[in-house]
């Protein structure tokens, strides 16, 4: 075992603070992290940016790229659902 992290006391569960552990669905800590590592709102603000240009990268260049329309695939026929009486 590293000497940099020291075992915690029997009596005090571990704590998990590893990105891995935090919520995937908030960025809220991993924010209040940065501004508490830098003291000041500017490092969360970029992180937030970046978070956001990623997001839009992914889902208004790389997710159309992915799920283009083949061309050489066959057009399925429309179904006309008046003929069928219902």
């Amino acid at each position: 075992m590293s000497d940099r992290w020291p075992v915690p006391p029997s009596s005090q569960a571990p704590v998990d603070n590893s990105p891995s552990s935090q919520s995937a669905w908030s960025p809220v800590p991993t924010l209040r992290r940065l501004h508490r590592r830098f003291d000041n709102w500017l490092a969360p603000g970029l992180a937030l940016g970046v978070f956001g240009g990623a997001f839009a990268l992914s889902t208004f260049v790389l997710g159309p790229l992915l799920t283009a329309d083949d061309p050489a695939a066959p057009a399925t026929a429309a179904v006309d659902h008046e003929a069928h009486g219902h």
